[in-house]
């Protein structure tokens, strides 16, 4: 912080002078209620639906309260210091890009108190909740598919530079959210990659369906002819791997749970 201030005052004159002070979209004017709900719940925004698993995070504050009192008040008082200034941001939502952009350094920490919930018990203990977290688990698992495998820069870009459809359109009605645009995205997914538009980014109005190719690694290494044989032994490893240490991380909080019981 010190640095960023020093070199603001380089430039500026001034250490918290960034260079866009004229910028309507940086002032800390928004409606709190708007920016705050927004970012966790609206539909084309919110972080719960972008990560709809992060909703048995609140589940873990009282968890690890109990057994790491302050810690706990740390990373809950970084998760809302983070939410409540960008909340008033007029430029809440990050715009033009996939999800909630600045609830990203948030995450993090809302996955310890998800580990706070793996590591008690509760899961197996409730087996209602069992099936939600599973449930949520997939959907998940399904919106982060939708965000990887296809590039949709250019189509949110759309939405936005669309007359018809006004940035509160995207936030808050649902069938406007960039999720079920990436969702039609998917459907009509090509692993073709001579498919990729070489329509300029900004010129979004012409861009179509049909050169909606998969923004994957192992498709472009195919295209530039590396051999199909080594590329499907190179996603086995990942895979494999994936598994492994997914289940490994499972058992040892398990393991933990039945020596504590």
């Amino acid at each position: 912080m010190v640095g960023i201030g020093w070199y603001n005052t380089i430039r500026f004159g001034i250490f918290y002078e960034d260079g866009h002070a004229a910028d309507l979209a940086v002032k800390l004017i928004n409606p709190f209620i708007v920016g705050f709900c927004g970012q966790l719940m609206s539909p084309g925004k919110g972080l719960f639906f972008f990560s709809p698993i992060l909703l048995f995070s609140c589940f873990g504050m009282k968890t690890l309260y109990k057994s790491h009192r302050w810690e706990s008040v740390l990373i809950v008082g970084i998760i809302l210091v983070n939410l409540l200034f960008y909340s008033k941001l007029v430029n809440w939502s990050g715009d033009w890009c996939w999800g909630p952009r600045f609830t990203v350094p948030i995450i993090p920490f809302m996955a310890v108190l998800l580990g706070a919930v793996l590591g008690t018990g509760f899961l197996r203990r409730k087996t209602g909740f069992r099936k939600v977290w599973i449930a949520l688990l997939f959907l998940s698992l399904v919106v982060q598919m939708l965000g990887v495998s296809v590039d949709g820069a250019r189509r949110i870009g759309r939405r936005y530079r669309s007359n018809a459809v006004t940035p509160t359109h995207v936030y808050w009605h649902p069938a406007a959210s960039p999720l079920v645009d990436h969702l039609n995205l998917f459907i009509h997914l090509s692993f073709n990659p001579t498919q990729v538009s070489s329509v300029d980014s900004f010129e979004v109005e012409e861009i179509s369906y049909d050169d909606t190719t998969a923004d994957f690694w192992f498709v472009y290494l195919y295209s530039l002819g590396f051999p199909l044989k080594w590329i499907a032994i190179c996603m086995g490893i990942l895979i494999i791997l994936t598994i492994y240490f997914g289940f490994s991380i499972v058992g040892t909080m398990y393991q933990r749970v039945e020596s504590e019981c």
